[in-house]
């Protein structure tokens, strides 16, 4: 049994895996240190793999490693994809284990994998070359902050819900319409403009907004709220 570990900005998510089975989930969070250990104590597991692109002071990870041996796959890595990148350094875990992720559940196929956590990265994965490049942009809860701290009256947008239609009427629903609607025309528009180079395009979506983006595009994507877990799972089943 392996055990993967998600560790994002917000969120801990845990999967134990027999195989490629998906036997147990588990999401905290990450300051939830006593209910963490209270489960992991509660599970049995033979090895252990990690990303973390969140806090690097987190009480029960340091605890963890402790405990037992963590890998944490990166750039380096031997991994079941291929790519190029040029800053392996600041290539984050997730990244790497979403398009792992992505080719076990879409194998041979063009795929565009779209994060939608904290930032959103949409990445390409040709069939036949692996990664071939991707974009970070700000997160949907990011955009509503933003602009809130950097104006002066714009106020911060707590409801993400939206009317029908393209336009807000009020300050608020401008916002929200603005956020929302900017995101989905900015996936559909690199989903148009790949779709015109790669064949038989598929988009595959996980994170924390995955599923309200998803439904409000036209492109219908795939979501996955376990294919960073999955990733991780592919990749250490071959180091």
């Amino acid at each position: 049994m392996i055990l993967c570990i998600d560790c994002g900005n917000t969120r801990v998510k845990f999967g134990l895996f027999e195989k490629n089975d998906l036997k147990v989930n588990k999401v905290f969070s990450p300051e939830k240190t006593e209910e963490i250990f209270d489960w992991l104590d509660s599970i049995e597991f033979d090895d252990c793999i990690l990303s973390n692109v969140g806090s690097k002071n987190t009480e029960w990870l340091d605890r963890l490693k402790d405990e037992i041996d963590i890998y944490e796959p990166d750039a380096y890595s031997n991994l079941p994809i291929k790519f190029k990148y040029g800053s392996k350094d600041s290539l984050g875990g997730d990244r790497i284990a979403a398009w792992c992720g992505s080719i076990q559940q879409m194998p041979k196929s063009n795929i565009l994998v779209v994060n939608a956590g904290t930032c959103i990265t949409y990445d390409l994965i040709e069939k036949e070359n692996g990664f071939i490049g991707g974009n970070i942009a700000p997160g949907l809860n990011m955009r509503f902050r933003a602009m809130n701290h950097f104006t002066v009256r714009l106020p911060l947008i707590k409801s993400h819900q939206v009317n029908p239609g393209s336009l807000g009427t009020s300050t608020e629903s401008a916002m929200q319409h603005g956020v929302v609607n900017g995101i989905i025309y900015e996936l559909e528009g690199y989903f148009r403009e790949l779709s015109s180079q790669y064949s038989d395009l598929k988009c595959i979506m996980t994170g924390g907004d995955a599923d309200f983006i998803a439904q409000r595009t036209t492109i219908k994507p795939l979501v996955d709220q376990f294919l960073v877990l999955r990733g991780l799972n592919e990749i250490a089943h071959i180091q």
